[in-house]
């Protein structure tokens, strides 16, 4: 749970809403084929505790701390690709929850063809 106090009182938010905003801001990026593991079936969705533990948040002092898994199609800029994810997610945390981001981790899970 994130507890955020400003002159209105105190917000408390989920860790879920922070994953799915998160999942939201990341299926708008260009060259993000899907968030996950390169190893499991199109048609299999991973469980829900396993879907979770692919994109994580942790608030700190500094601000939240994102760790994300995804994976990218073949013959994209990965460099491009990540800058582009971690700007979305930076920005879109901001602009919704109004906290800021310290630092954010993409791994690159795989390539599809």
């Amino acid at each position: 749970m994130i507890v955020i106090e400003n002159y209105l009182g105190v917000i408390e938010v989920s860790e879920a809403f922070v994953t799915n905003l998160i999942r939201m801001s990341v299926s708008e990026c260009f060259g993000v084929n899907r968030v996950g593991e390169p190893d499991q079936p199109e048609n299999q969705k991973p469980s829900k505790k396993k879907q979770m533990s692919l994109v994580t948040a942790q608030y700190t002092k500094a601000g939240l701390v994102v760790d994300l898994h995804i994976e990218v199609p073949y013959g994209v800029n990965i460099v491009e690709v990540v800058k582009s994810v971690k700007e979305k997610i930076r920005y879109n945390v901001k602009e919704t929850l109004d906290i800021p981001v310290s630092a954010v981790h993409v791994y690159i899970d795989g390539m599809r063809v």
